[in-house]
Parts: structure tokens; sequence; C-alpha cells
């Protein structure tokens, strides 16, 4: 808004701030109607997981720490996929849960023992 009010282009305010001149314009209308530069509220998806299945999920990754996601779908009998599990563990912090391999049987396969 400032580099406009100083006379600007929106050509030359779009090349300086690296952006289309539409955009430029969308945002001096906004500003010029609601005196306000912030994106509109907008409603979105609603959540495929309520809390309570947010709280299960996380808690019985808690109890089962070696525990994968696909699993816990199909544990829990969840209605949604490994992926949205995976999302809600990222959320809370619980990152890269991947099953264990079992040694033995790699060592058999690398080192014939």
């Amino acid at each position: 808004m400032i580099l406009h009010k100083e006379g600007r282009t929106g050509k030359e305010v779009a090349h300086i701030i690296n952006c289309s001149e539409n955009t430029v314009y969308k945002w001096i209308r906004r500003w010029e109607n609601i005196h306000l530069l912030c994106d509109s509220d907008r409603s979105g998806r609603p959540p495929s997981l309520s809390i309570s299945m947010d709280d299960m999920i996380v808690n019985y990754a808690d109890e089962k720490v070696n525990i994968v996601p696909k699993d816990i779908v199909r544990e829990l009998e969840l209605p949604v996929s490994a992926r949205t599990v995976r999302r809600c563990l990222d959320d809370c912090g619980l990152h890269g849960r991947i099953k264990k391999k079992n040694i033995s049987i790699l060592l058999q396969h690398y080192v014939g023992v």
C-alpha cells in the first residue's frame, strides 16, 4: 500500500513485490473498501477426524510406540486413511513411526547367517 500511496503504478508495485498486477489491484480495492489487508475467512473442508478420534489415535500410538498408521487404522477400525492418521500423529509431534524390521532376518539375507 505504501508503494501505491507514493504514486507508483500497479505494474511497478507488482514488479517490485514480485506478484501479478491483478493481485496488486485486488489488495488496493480491499484496502479502499474495508481498510484491512488480511485474507477473508473461509469455511474450508471439515475435518475428517473428530476430537475424540484424534485423542483415541494419539493415546493408542502412545501405548504402542512402534505401531504405524496403517496398523492404527486397521486395529481401531477407523473410517479414515492411514495418511489422515499420519497427519494426526504429525500434528501431535509423534513423527517418524516406522515399523521395526526383524534384524535377524536382515542379517540372514545379507550375510547368509
